[in-house]
């Protein structure tokens, strides 16, 4: 017997599902748009692994007992009885690879490509899914003749004359957008109506967008099939809103057609839930070295232990916090105020209102910690203690905008940020541009401005002078600490309230260490977060 590996990696997910923009006549609907976009990448990755098992069952009798998954992707074992078998192995992996090829040039001209390799111990598994990727390309270089151009854009349909304003990328001839936008546009405004989704064979949603002959079916509830989280909202309230002159009244006719049903929340709506300043939260989060993680654990048995607490983890525990924990407050808005884009392997994207956003990333930082202790067995805790040290931690990147920014540029900031993190030692938060800070320090810093709002909030303390604050703290981050000792009589001349002045002198007098200058950063990083916290949530439109 011999032990070969098949692995799947989906490429290219973050540019497909943030690649939406709004033409003319395209108000609204970009939250339902990417939620379909992430459900395609699921299913399309789901239609993989089933095909994968039927054939190797039906044409060389081999069954698939264990699966590795991650944010698109597969890591399949394979025990061989020979090196006859082994080949057979390859030779329908890449078969299977052309037909992918084919398909997703002639169905989406290689917005998404899909790499499927096989190895055995000895090989690198980086390697071939290098030359994979290259022999990908070379495929696009020389389409087949089914593929036509136009203004330098590779197309399929010779007769499609017009570029479709919501991808910008595909072409049509009828409608209003390319027949996969449509199809997307069909399962979006589907969502409101069910709860989970699965891949099937047969004709729902996406069914000519998927291979194999799968495509999306929908359910309003039920065990062990994905699930679809988003905040919701009714006519009635977008009627209320185009009326206060909240929401445009184009972006509400083309926001659904059937005025008696609840349909995905606009982003418009979701911010109206945010404290303070307006604006959205964009978050990014994946695990820290996950791929020294499971090169650590050298019995199969526990890599999969191990992938299978990371799935449920981010396919169950993290949307029944979103769903059962962050309730809207907002007239208006219904199920949650969290937009799950997609939650599973070992990654997590949401979009909420951004102080909520916050609340919620830590709510998910102090469960996984919990989790991770109380479920993951002895032997995998130890082998990771000792080979990777600090194991099964976070990294993540955040960032508020206007909810009509646009949700591409916001996924470029959002992953600019999340490397930061990244750079930074990893652990941690990367926000406000910039701004690192541990997920310890994360709640205690939440907490102390939270109280600081209050006093804002309460007229104990000016607004103004977290602006002081704020400014202060930058110059310190710079080394300029001369403006440092002025904070104090700004705090004594402008706040009048003793038990505020008190609150605010104890804040700011611990910003530097002057006999430890190693701490500054991280004591100035809590300034800079927490007073940039109190201005936004302050903030009156």
């Amino acid at each position: 017997m011999k032990e070969i590996e098949i692995n799947v990696d989906v490429g290219g997910i973050q540019n497909f599902i943030f690649s939406v923009y709004e033409g003319e006549g395209e108000g609204g609907g970009t939250a339902k748009t990417l939620r379909a976009r992430s459900i395609y990448v699921s299913v399309l990755t789901d239609s993989i692994l089933e095909v994968l098992k039927e054939r190797l069952k039906e044409k060389l009798n081999l069954e698939v007992e264990e699966v590795l998954r991650g944010s698109g992707t597969l890591e399949i074992p394979l025990k061989v009885k020979s090196e006859k078998e082994e080949t057979e192995v390859r030779n329908l992996v890449t078969e299977l690879q052309r037909e992918l090829d084919s398909f997703l040039i002639e169905k989406l001209r290689a917005f998404l490509s899909v790499v499927i390799s096989v190895k055995g111990k000895e090989e690198v598994s980086s390697e071939l899914l290098a030359k994979k990727r290259k022999r990908f390309s070379e495929t696009l270089l020389s389409p087949p003749s089914f593929i036509g151009k136009k203004e330098g854009i590779l197309y399929i349909d010779e007769k499609a004359n017009k570029k479709c304003p919501r991808c910008r990328f595909l072409f049509y001839s009828e409608g209003d957008r390319c027949p996969f936008c449509s199809s997307l546009k069909e399962l979006g405004q589907e969502i409101p109506k069910a709860s989970h989704f699965r891949v099937r064979k047969g004709s729902f949603f996406l069914s000519n967008f998927l291979p194999f002959g799968y495509s999306v079916e929908l359910y309003k509830a039920e065990r062990g099939l994905n699930p679809i989280v988003v905040p919701l909202t009714t006519t009635d309230y977008l009627k209320e809103l185009v009326e206060r002159g909240i929401l445009k009244e184009e972006d509400y006719q083309n926001l659904f057609k059937d005025e008696s049903k609840e349909v995905v929340a606009p982003f418009e709506v979701l911010s109206l839930e945010a404290k303070g300043d307006k604006k959205l939260g964009y978050l990014k989060l994946d695990v820290d070295n996950l791929g020294k993680t499971f090169r650590a654990l050298k019995d199969f048995k526990l890599k999969k232990e191990l992938s299978d607490f990371l799935n449920t983890f981010f396919s169950e525990k993290v949307p029944a916090i979103a769903e059962k924990e962050f309730k809207p407050k907002l007239e208006g808005l219904n199920k949650t105020s969290i937009y799950l884009l997609y939650s599973g392997g070992d990654d997590l994207f949401a979009i909420a209102p951004w102080n909520v956003l916050l609340d919620f990333v830590l709510r998910v930082y102090r469960a996984f910690s919990l989790e991770k202790e109380e479920k993951l067995n002895s032997q995998i805790k130890e082998t990771l203690s000792s080979e990777v040290g600090e194991y099964l931690t976070f990294s993540a990147g955040f960032v508020a905008v206007r909810p009509k920014f646009t949700a591409r540029y916001s996924a470029e900031l959002v992953d600019r940020e999340e490397r930061t993190a990244k750079n930074s030692g990893k652990n941690c938060i990367s926000l406000f541009n910039g701004i690192v800070v541990s997920w310890e320090d994360l709640g205690s810093y939440i907490t102390k401005a939270k109280e600081l709002v209050k006093l804002v909030e309460d007229e104990k303390v000016p607004r103004n002078i977290f602006y002081k604050f704020l400014e202060t703290a930058k110059d310190l981050k710079n080394g300029k600490l001369s403006s440092y000792p002025q904070l104090f009589y700004f705090i004594g001349r402008n706040v009048k309230d003793e038990s505020a002045k008190r609150e605010l002198l104890n804040f700011v007098k611990n910003w530097i260490n002057w006999e430890k200058r190693k701490e500054v950063n991280s004591a100035i990083n809590g300034a800079l977060f927490t007073s940039t916290y109190v201005l936004m949530a302050t903030r009156r439109e």
